[in-house]
């Protein structure tokens, strides 16, 4: 029962780490300031794009014989259409929030 919780509780914090930096890179590189909400957002779809992304490039064609440049280059890829993928999502929310916000007076 221990060790079930414990795997529950890094894996979790392991997520948790993982969406925060997937946000703050997307914030870097897009050099705008949005809400905490909008960027654990962004982080969480990047990570929710990168996993059946690696799933899907890696699929069962990586084996023992698969060099270690093939293998970095699978993972870096994938990292990059995670990160575009949240640097859409927060291009969108930042454009819809100008659109849906009332007139300053």
């Amino acid at each position: 029962m221990g060790r079930g919780i414990w795997l529950g509780f890094s894996t979790l914090v392991a997520t948790l780490v993982t969406i925060a930096t997937f946000a703050q890179v997307v914030r870097r590189l897009l050099g705008v300031e949005c809400s905490f909400a909008r960027l654990l957002m962004a982080g969480a779809i990047s990570l929710f794009v990168g996993q059946p992304s690696l799933l899907g490039l890696a699929g069962d064609d990586l084996n023992e014989q698969s060099g270690p440049v093939t293998v970095v280059l699978i993972v870096t890829l994938v990292v990059i259409i995670a990160l575009v993928c949240g640097m859409a999502f927060l291009v969108i929310a930042e454009a819809l929030v100008v659109i849906f916000q009332p007139p300053r007076d």
